[in-house]
């Protein structure tokens, strides 16, 4: 392999520790971007992590149906201080386990899957309703 550093806008071939130290790289993260250079000699893009897009319309269209769920109970405004909050409350028989319950055996017939945490924090902090469990 030839190791070469830009000196005065021209490339000089330097010796593999020169090159390792004035980089600042180690000489696994080298042969580690020679393995994902593609033929047209640029490095791949990294495929750890991230979100991809589908992900999130995806949990987009999932957030929008668990507030359909939620809006579709009737609400209460409050007996203690009406002149004050314009909170609404849930029915004092239901809370958060027995809904995603409920919501679960709605998804159950289109096969749907959903975890109880997204159900939990959409609800917990609904868009456009003030309400309360």
């Amino acid at each position: 392999m030839i190791y070469t550093l830009p000196i005065h806008e021209q490339r000089k071939q330097v010796c593999r520790h020169m090159f390792l130290s004035t980089s600042g790289v180690t000489e696994r993260q080298i042969r580690t971007a020679l393995k994902k250079r593609q033929r047209d000699g640029q490095i791949a893009m990294e495929g750890r992590g991230g979100r991809r897009e589908a992900e999130k319309v995806e949990d987009e269209e999932k957030r929008q149906s668990i507030l359909d769920h939620i809006n579709k109970f009737p609400r209460m405004e409050s007996h203690y201080c009406r002149a004050n909050t314009k909170n609404e409350f849930l029915a004092p028989e239901l809370n958060l386990t027995t809904m995603y319950n409920m919501y679960v055996s709605e998804l159950a017939a289109d096969k749907k899957n959903l975890h109880q945490d997204l159900y939990t924090t959409t609800s917990s902090n609904p868009l456009d309703s003030n309400f309360l469990l």
